[in-house]
C-alpha cells in the first residue's frame, strides 16, 4: 500500500516548525526597528555635539573663558530652538529641526597651559522613564 498524503501528526508538527520560524523572524525585525530609531537619536546627538563643538572652535580664547556668563555652557533645547547671547551680547534664537527636541547640551573646558581642552555632551532620554543616554565630544586646541 503506497502513502500519498501526510498524515494529522506531521502537518501539526509542520505547522509548529512554521510558527516557530515566523515567531523569531517576528521577534527580529522588531528588535531590529528599535535599534534603527536608537541609532538615529545617537546620530542625531552626535550632530548637535558636533556643531556645539565647531561653534566653540572658532572662539578665541578670551571668548571661551568668559562663555558662563553667556549662558551657553548649559542649556536644554526649548520647543523650537534655544536662546544664546553673541559676543557682542546681542541675544539670537537658533531653531532645531523637530527631530532635535528633547535633547540637552553641556559644555565645559579644560585649561591645560598651552592647550584648551573644549567638552560637549549632549543627553536624551528614549522614553521618559529609560536612563539617560549621552554623547561626549571632546577636542583640544591651541590657545
Amino acid at each position: 500500500m503506497n502513502k500519498r498524503a501526510f498524515s494529522l501528526i506531521e502537518v501539526l508538527i509542520a505547522i509548529i516548525f512554521f510558527s516557530i520560524g515566523f515567531g523569531a523572524l517576528f521577534f527580529m525585525f522588531g528588535s531590529s526597528n528599535k535599534q534603527v530609531f536608537v541609532a538615529q537619536k545617537d546620530f542625531i546627538a552626535y550632530s548637535i555635539a558636533k556643531e556645539r563643538l565647531s561653534w566653540l572652535e572658532e572662539l578665541d580664547y578670551s571668548d571661551i573663558a568668559d562663555l558662563s556668563s553667556y549662558d551657553l555652557f548649559s542649556q536644554k533645547m526649548l520647543k523650537d530652538g534655544y536662546y544664546f547671547r553673541t559676543m557682542d551680547k546681542k541675544e539670537k534664537k537658533f531653531e532645531y529641526p523637530k527631530e532635535y527636541k528633547g535633547f540637552g547640551i553641556s559644555c565645559s573646558y579644560d585649561d591645560l597651559g598651552k592647550l584648551l581642552l573644549l567638552k560637549v555632551t549632549v543627553d536624551y532620554k528614549l522614553k521618559p522613564d529609560e536612563n539617560t543616554r549621552e554623547v561626549h565630544l571632546e577636542r583640544m586646541i591651541k590657545k
